[in-house]
Order: structure tokens, then C-alpha cells, then sequence
């Protein structure tokens, strides 16, 4: 029943055990000294992850293959069901803006005998039938969509809707539930005149009725600019994943994997093989990739009484030179070097006494590793985690080095070079070397979920933005069909187009100012939770809120101009004929 009380319980549970059975005999076993040991295991944490949330759990111990992030499902959600509110807003817009042009008609019938009841039935009945064909539409889409990779690769499931049944019939639901909401008011509305009003009266701009339009238009503008600023904001940390410093060359390195059980003299002969190629600057083979992965090998040392911990990366001598990663005290490794190690600034400052020359134990191998250099601290996790903890590249025999990194000069072709290199892996790794791929590649691979989500949000903010056009088109139709009257009459006293076009367009700047205004705040706080799903992030630039104004508020007034400007150039002979 709690989880947490669970967790506490365990972790006593282990040392209690660990304390009756003897700390010396668990020490001897991990080649520890009793007090290092009783330190790092009263420090541990245990967590117990329920089944159904392993899905969103990022820790490699517990989550396997596909994984989310439950912040970003929550959103994407949430964007998903504003989309929807904002397309039954529109269809309710349109329905009221139809409204006026059908109350004669339904009034009549009235007055023919019909039933107010049945009448509004009908109205209701014509609006779900509308919502629910959109709908069978939606999802005929969807099974074709199931066929193009592009939509695959967005989603972790399927689109194949024989496996989501129930799924489809609650979207059904919701979609007659969508034809009800919009259909109910205008129903109301047009059947709520006596017929002898309905029949000489002109409903087209009853104030209650223009407030409402309004209203809907300031929704959905509002919308709009949540979801813009809030894809801006992504756009800007997907921006700073990719270019931010890493303090490596990762522009001109390219990597893959060899078979883990790769001969070391094969690798001698591969490596042998690619330096001979022009164009190719250094290679090496490392047993981790740098800011691809927030797991790396951990050592645990215990020195003049400190407990000392460290990541690190098994690497060869020439791992530094390919990367470009900077020694800034002591030397790099050279060919000679057997057990030595190259700590980071993090690590010299951090372990008081530790210097160039210092000899370190080693958790597996009798031999002490010896400090031969220090290197600027570098990302080598990924900006889901801070890269700010001691960190070693380590020269030690036996492991295992099965990710090949090579750089390429500057000024050759990048592309002839790598189809060469490639020809040669698959020489000497035919069962298992995968084609080399460029730093930036490995990035989209490693932030899959993230930049999946990041896509989805572009996707449903254009729709989003398609559909608020379509709402301001339809509204300044309707309110430009029924002024044409008197925008004649104002052109026949000599009102000039540029005057008509600025009356019947400054109504609408209040209302994207305070869609924008609201909105503002709201993206921020949605963007300022999604970033602290990366605890290296960029900062919301000050610029993306006059953009997102000027793109948006741009879009609707440029909409509410073409038509504008369309009315004021017309005729005022022929709509005055006419009405």
C-alpha cells in the first residue's frame, strides 16, 4: 500500500542482514575495506517502480526498450484535448454564424407546424451527424497513415485500429458528444424568436451574438499562442542539445560498433587499414560513447580516509586525440601507456592530494592506475543529467573496446571517405559492424522520446493554427456580409477603402493582445516543466514572445486584411440593390 515506506524497509532489511552474516565477509568479497563498504551501502537508495509506470521510468536498472517521459505524455496530451476543444469551439463558431441565415427558414416550418422540440432535435441531430462522419474520416486517415514510416517512427504503438477497437468507439463517442455540445445553443437560438419576429427581423448582429464570436475567436487565438510559444520554447532546447558545448570535436567524429567479441588484433588490422585512408585524422576504440548515454562504469576508491568516486571510459591511447578533447595539466596518453588514467577538472579539484603522478587503486586489477594528465570537464552525459562529478578516461588491459570512433579532416569529401571506411569494417566485422554515423545522428537515436514528442507538438500546433485561421476567415466573412450595407453607404460619403479596411480590423487587435497575454504566462510554466526533464537545459529567450506575436497575431491580421480589404473594394451600387 506505500511504495515509499516499501522502499525503506528493504534497504533496512539488507544492512540488518548485512550486519548478521558480517560486513568482513561482503568486503572481502568486493575487494573493499569494511568502512567504505558500510559507507556506500547506508548511502544507496532503493526504489520500487510499479509495473504499469515502468514505461516512464528512465533509470537503466528497471526501464528496457521503448521509454517515455511522463511530463511530456501529460502535455502531448493536454494538447490533444485542446485541439479537440478548439475544433468544437470552431464548429460551434460556424453553427452560430450560420445561425442568422437560417432563422427565417426554420421559423417557418414553425409556422407550418412543427414542434420546437423537433426542430431543435433536427438541428442537433444534423450537427452529430456532421461531427461523427468527420470522425469516420479521421479514422479511415489514421489506418492509412498506419502505412507511411514517417507517422511510425512518432509513435511507440501502432495505428492499426483492429488493435484499438475500443479506442476507436470511445473517439466515436466523443465525437457525437462534440455534434451535441455544438449543436445545442444554436438550436436554442434560432428557435427562441416568436415566428412573426423571426420572419421580419435581421439576426445578423444582435449584440449577445457578436460577443460570442468574439469570444470563440479569442479562444482560439489563445490556443494558438500557447501552443506556439510552448513549440518554441522545444525548438529552442532541441537547438541547444544539438549545438550546445561539449568541448569535443563531435562535428568531425563519426562512429559504430564492432562485434563486442572483436579480437584485439583485428581491431589492429581494421585500425591499420582506415588510417591509410586520406581524409581519416585519428581512430579509436572505447568501451562508452561521450554525451550519448547517462550510464557509465563507476570505481569506488578509499584514500587517506575520503571515500572517492568516479565515472569513467575505457579508451585506447589515441581516444583524446580523435575526440579533441583538451589536456590542460600533465600529458595525454601515449602508446606505452598500460594502467593510467586522465582525470577531469571536476576531479583535480574535488580530491585534495590527487595530482599528476598520483597512483590510484584499481576495483579490478592488482596493479594502481597512475594520473597522467587532467582534461577540461566535458559533457559525457547527456543533458538529462549534469555532467559536473569526477570523471576518468581510464587505459587498462583486458577490457573490452568495442565502439570505434574515427575524425575526419576538414576540406575532403566527407561522404567518399565514409563509404571507404565502411567497405572496411564490413571486411573485418562481416557479422556485426554497424555503418558509421555522425555525432548528430547518435543524438536523434538517444533523445528519440524527446524529439518524438517535439515533433508531435510541431504537428498539433500547425493544425492548431490552420484551424484558428479558418475560425477568423469565417467570422470576418460573416461580419463583413452583414456590414456590406453599410460599408456602401459609408464609401458612397466618402469613407476611403484604407479607412473601411482599419474600422472593421482594429476591433481585433485587443483580442489578440490578451489571447497573447494570457497565453504567454501559461507556455511559459508548461515550457519551464518540460525543461526540468533536462537538468542541463537552455533558457527561454526573451525573443520567442514578440516572435510568437508577430507570427500568429501576423497570420489573423493578414487574414482579416485580405478580407477586409476584398469588402471595402466592392461595388457600394451593387450592395445597396441588393439589400
Amino acid at each position: 500500500d506505500d511504495i515509499a515506506a516499501l522502499d525503506t524497509l528493504l534497504k533496512q532489511e539488507l544492512l540488518a542482514m548485512m550486519e548478521r552474516e558480517g560486513w568482513e565477509n561482503y568486503a572481502s568479497e568486493a575487494e573493499m575495506e569494511v568502512p567504505f563498504l558500510q559507507s556506500i551501502t547506508s548511502s544507496m537508495n532503493i526504489k520500487f517502480t510499479p509495473l504499469r509506470s515502468s514505461y516512464f521510468e528512465t533509470s537503466a536498472s528497471v526501464s528496457s526498450g521503448k521509454s517515455g517521459f511522463r511530463v511530456m505524455y501529460i502535455v502531448l496530451a493536454m494538447s490533444c484535448l485542446l485541439l479537440i476543444i478548439i475544433a468544437a469551439v470552431h464548429f460551434l463558431n460556424f453553427i452560430l454564424v450560420e445561425s442568422p441565415m437560417r432563422v427565417r427558414g426554420v421559423n417557418t416550418r414553425l409556422v407550418l407546424g412543427a414542434s420546437r422540440r423537433a426542430l431543435r432535435q433536427g438541428i442537433v441531430t444534423e450537427c452529430v451527424i456532421t461531427s461523427v462522419c468527420a470522425c469516420l474520416i479521421a479514422l479511415l486517415l489514421c489506418g492509412i497513415l498506419f502505412l507511411s514510416p514517417f507517422i511510425n517512427q512518432l509513435i511507440d504503438g501502432g495505428l492499426n485500429l483492429s488493435q484499438y477497437a475500443m479506442l476507436a468507439l470511445l473517439t466515436l463517442v466523443i465525437a457525437s458528444a462534440v455534434g451535441i455540445a455544438a449543436g445545442l445553443y444554436p438550436a436554442r437560438f434560432i428557435t427562441s424568436f416568436s415566428p412573426a419576429m423571426a420572419l421580419k427581423s435581421n439576426f445578423g448582429l444582435t449584440l449577445q451574438g457578436h460577443k460570442l464570436r468574439k469570444a470563440i475567436i479569442t479562444l482560439q487565438m489563445f490556443i494558438s499562442f500557447l501552443l506556439v510559444i510552448y513549440l518554441g520554447i522545444l525548438l529552442v532546447e532541441e537547438h541547444y542539445i544539438h549545438s550546445s558545448i561539449y568541448h569535443y570535436s563531435k562535428d568531425k567524429v563519426y562512429m559504430c560498433k564492432v562485434p563486442f567479441d572483436s579480437s584485439d588484433s583485428i581491431k589492429r588490422e581494421a585500425h591499420k587499414e582506415l588510417t591509410a585512408l586520406p581524409g581519416i585524422e585519428a581512430i579509436s576504440f572505447t568501451d562508452g560513447s561521450m554525451g550519448l548515454s547517462d550510464v557509465h562504469p563507476t570505481q569506488l576508491v578509499l584514500m587517506g580516509g575520503n571515500d572517492m568516486s568516479y565515472d569513467y571510459n575505457t579508451v585506447d591511447s589515441s581516444y583524446l586525440t580523435t575526440m579533441g578533447i583538451e589536456v590542460i595539466e600533465g600529458r595525454s596518453f601515449n602508446s606505452c601507456d598500460t594502467m593510467s588514467m586522465i582525470i577531469n577538472e571536476t576531479a583535480r579539484r574535488q580530491w585534495t592530494g590527487i595530482h599528476v603522478g598520483s597512483k590510484l587503486p584499481s576495483l579490478y586489477s592488482t596493479d594502481s592506475l597512475t594520473v597522467v594528465g587532467v582534461c577540461r570537464d566535458i559533457r559525457y552525459n547527456t543533458t538529462r543529467l549534469h555532467s559536473d562529478k569526477p570523471f576518468a578516461f581510464i587505459i587498462e588491459p583486458g577490457t573490452y573496446r568495442y565502439n570505434l570512433n574515427l575524425r575526419i579532416q576538414d576540406g575532403v569529401s566527407r561522404d567518399e571517405t565514409l563509404n571507404d571506411a565502411n567497405r572496411i569494417l564490413l571486411k573485418h566485422f562481416p557479422k556485426g559492424a554497424t555503418p558509421l554515423e555522425s555525432f548528430d545522428k547518435k543524438l536523434e537515436e538517444t533523445y528519440e522520446t524527446e524529439f518524438r514528442f517535439f515533433h508531435w507538438i510541431f504537428i498539433l500546433s500547425t493544425v492548431c493554427l490552420v484551424i484558428t485561421l479558418i475560425g477568423v476567415f469565417c467570422l470576418t466573412l460573416f461580419e463583413s456580409e452583414y456590414r456590406r450595407k453599410e460599408i456602401s453607404i459609408r464609401k458612397v460619403a466618402g469613407a476611403k477603402t484604407g479607412e473601411i479596411v482599419n474600422m472593421l480590423c482594429r476591433q481585433y487587435i485587443p483580442l489578440i493582445l490578451v489571447s497573447f497575454a494570457v497565453a504567454a504566462p501559461i507556455a511559459t510554466f508548461s515550457g519551464w516543466l518540460t525543461l526540468k526533464h533536462f537538468a542541463d537545459h537552455a533558457s527561454i529567450p526573451w525573443w520567442i514572445f514578440p516572435l510568437a506575436l508577430a507570427l500568429v497575431g501576423g497570420i489573423v491580421m493578414a487574414t482579416i486584411l485580405l478580407q477586409s480589404w476584398r469588402t471595402a473594394r466592392e461595388n457600394p451600387a451593387a450592395s445597396i440593390k441588393s439589400e
